[in-house]
């Protein structure tokens, strides 16, 4: 009689290691999503350092030039933000500037021209509010990405919310959103 080949793992064994390969995956499973969130979250804060940068290095140029087909950001733009509030980056003059480099089409949307897709950000009708009193910004959840030009600091100031379900949206927490200055400070706004 032949004896049986006993040279395979037990079902014991079997279940050993699959559970500790589930306990494996557990673990870097949530680290793997801390580190996707924290890259959306530094991402939509360098999405609006770059498009203040990139407003004021027009507004910069614009300056410099005196015929007015040959400014960038176009004079209808730059009067709608010269009372430091913020406007929603679809609202009215803000939401299109000019184009210098077509003849054609004289006009561009600003969020195109700035590399932002619209799919990304929370488009609204309701800027962020500052309370003067709590010195907060009270509305964040609710408003709309907006932009403004702060006189006091010299420059245009963005504030962007992540859309949900869009590239810069964290699915662990509320951070959501990012404001950003082209002097190079970036901040979260407390709600």
């Amino acid at each position: 009689m032949k004896k049986l080949n006993n040279k395979g793992f037990t079902l014991i064994e079997l279940l050993a290691v699959i559970v500790i390969l589930a306990i494996v995956m557990g673990i870097s499973a949530n680290a793997v999503l801390t580190s996707i969130n924290n890259s959306r979250r530094s991402s939509l804060y360098s999405a609006a350092q770059n498009a203040a940068n990139t407003l004021n290095n027009w507004a910069t140029e614009d300056a410099m030039v005196s015929e007015s087909n040959g400014k960038m950001l176009g004079d209808k733009f730059v009067k709608a933000l010269n009372d430091s509030t913020w406007k929603c980056l679809n609202s009215g003059d803000v939401a299109n500037i000019q184009n210098r480099a077509s003849t054609t089409n004289p006009s561009t949307n600003l969020l195109t021209a700035l590399g932002i897709n619209i799919k990304d950000i929370e488009i609204g009708s309701t800027p962020p509010t500052f309370n003067t009193t709590s010195k907060k910004y009270t509305n964040i959840a609710s408003a709309c990405s907006a932009i403004r030009y702060n006189s006091s600091t010299g420059g245009y100031e963005l504030f962007l919310r992540a859309k949900s379900g869009g590239k810069f949206y964290v699915t662990t927490d509320a951070d959501h959103f990012a404001f950003s200055r082209a002097s190079g400070t970036n901040e979260q706004i407390a709600d």
